[in-house]
C-alpha cells in the first residue's frame, strides 16, 4: 500500500531514510533469508529480469566512471534502479492465486483512495475552503506534487488512478468506479495520462480482444472526446504548457548535440547529464539513450519481452490486467519518468511475480 499510495517515496520521511527505504531494506533481508533457508528456486522470468538490469547497472556505472562522472551522480542514477531487487520479496510473499487477487484488491483500494482524496481536495481548493498557499507550502517540499496553476495538481502516485482503470477494462459491472477514476484523471490535467490510458485500451481491443468493429467505434469516440475535451485538459489559459514543452525540446536538442558514435551504442554512462538536466530528464527514453545508448534501450525492451512471454502463457483477464499495467508504464514513460524509478519498477516487479503465479496455477 505504501508503494501504491506513496508516490516517489518521499511523502513519509523518518530521519535519514524514507519509509519506503526502511520497508525495502527489511523486505529484502526477509526475502533473502527465506529464499536461502527454504531453498526455493526463483522463477526463470525473475532471474532473467534481475540479470538483465544488474548487468545494465554495472556496465553503465563503469562507463560513467570512465567518463569521469562524479561518484555521487553515478550513485544517484543507481539508487532508483536497485528497487528491482524488491521483486525477491514479492516472490516469497505472493505465492498463490489468492495472493494475486489480494494484490488486485489493494490496487483497486489504493486507486479509489487516491481518487476520492484528489476529488475532495480539488473541490476544497476551488471553493476556497482550503487556502492554496497553505496547501502548496505544506506539500511542495516533498517534490511529489506539481501544480497546475492554483486550482489543480499532479501527484506522482496518481499513476495508480490509471492502473485502477486498466484493472477494470473488460468488466461491465464497474462502470461507476471507472467513471470516478476517469474523472479524477481528467481533473489532474495530465495529457500523458489521457493518451496512455487511451493507447492501452486500443492495444487491448486490437491485439488482445481482436475486435475490429469495436476498435473503429472506439477510435471514433476517442476522436470526438479528444476534439471536445483536449482544450479542457490542455487548459492553456490557466496552465503554462509552453514552458514544459520547450524544456522537452531543449533536452532533445542537447542530447543530440552530445551524442557520439560510442554513446549512441553504450551511452555516456551513469552520472553524465546535460546542461539543462544534470540528473533526471522528463522523457525517460531520452535519458536512457543519453546515459546508456541503444544498449540501455534494449535492456528495458528485454524487461517488456519477459512480461510479454509470461502474458502469452495464460489467458485470464487478471493476467491481462497486470500485463497492460506494465505496457502502460512503458507508454507513459514517453512523457513522464516512471520506468526507471521506484514507482514504475515496483509496479513492474509486482506484475511479473503475479503473472508468474497465475501462469503456474492456471
Amino acid at each position: 500500500m505504501e508503494s501504491f499510495l506513496g508516490g516517489g517515496g518521499r511523502i513519509f520521511d523518518f530521519g535519514f531514510l524514507s519509509l519506503r527505504m526502511y520497508l525495502f531494506i527489511i523486505s529484502l533481508v526477509v526475502a533473502l533469508v527465506l529464499i536461502l533457508f527454504s531453498r526455493r528456486k526463483v522463477d526463470i522470468s525473475i532471474l532473467t529480469l534481475l540479470a538483465v538490469l544488474t548487468f545494465m547497472i554495472v556496465v553503465s556505472s563503469i562507463i560513467g566512471f570512465i567518463n569521469q562522472a562524479k561518484t555521487a551522480m553515478i550513485l544517484n542514477d543507481i539508487k532508483p534502479l536497485i528497487s528491482i531487487y524488491i521483486i525477491l520479496f514479492f516472490f516469497v510473499a505472493i505465492r498463490t492465486t489468492e495472493d494475486v487477487l489480494f494484490v488486485r484488491k489493494l490496487i483497486m483500494l489504493a486507486s479509489l483512495i487516491l481518487a476520492f482524496s484528489y476529488l475532495s481536495i480539488f473541490y476544497l481548493l476551488n471553493t476556497s475552503r482550503i487556502n492554496f498557499i497553505s496547501f502548496y507550502s505544506a506539500v511542495s517540499s516533498t517534490e511529489e506534487f506539481f501544480f497546475r496553476g492554483n486550482f489543480a495538481f499532479f501527484y506522482k502516485g496518481f499513476i495508480y488512478l490509471c492502473v485502477g482503470v486498466i484493472f477494470l477494462i473488460g468488466q461491465s459491472n464497474s462502470k461507476i468506479i471507472v467513471m470516478i477514476l476517469l474523472l479524477s484523471i481528467l481533473l489532474t490535467f495530465t495529457r500523458g495520462f489521457i493518451l496512455s490510458v487511451a493507447s492501452v485500451y486500443i492495444i487491448y481491443l486490437i491485439f488482445i480482444k481482436r475486435k475490429a468493429i469495436r476498435f473503429l467505434m472506439t477510435v471514433m469516440i476517442f476522436g470526438l472526446a479528444a476534439w471536445l475535451g483536449w482544450g479542457f485538459v490542455n487548459n492553456a489559459k490557466k496552465i503554462d504548457r509552453n514552458r514544459s514543452d520547450d524544456e522537452r525540446i531543449q533536452q532533445i536538442t542537447e542530447v543530440r548535440n552530445h551524442a557520439t558514435g560510442f554513446s549512441v551504442f553504450l551511452g555516456n554512462g551513469f552520472g553524465v547529464g546535460i546542461p539543462s538536466r544534470p540528473e533526471r530528464m522528463e522523457i525517460t527514453y531520452l535519458e536512457i539513450f543519453h546515459k546508456q545508448g541503444i544498449f540501455g534501450i534494449l535492456c528495458w525492451a528485454m524487461v517488456l519481452y519477459v512480461c510479454y512471454t509470461l502474458f502469452r502463457k495464460g489467458d485470464s483477464q487478471l493476467l491481462t490486467s497486470f500485463f497492460l499495467s506494465v505496457v502502460f508504464v512503458f507508454i507513459q514513460s514517453f512523457t513522464n519518468p516512471f520506468l526507471n524509478n521506484p514507482i514504475g519498477i515496483y509496479l513492474i516487479s509486482i506484475s511479473v511475480v503475479c503473472m508468474s503465479v497465475l501462469v503456474k496455477n492456471r
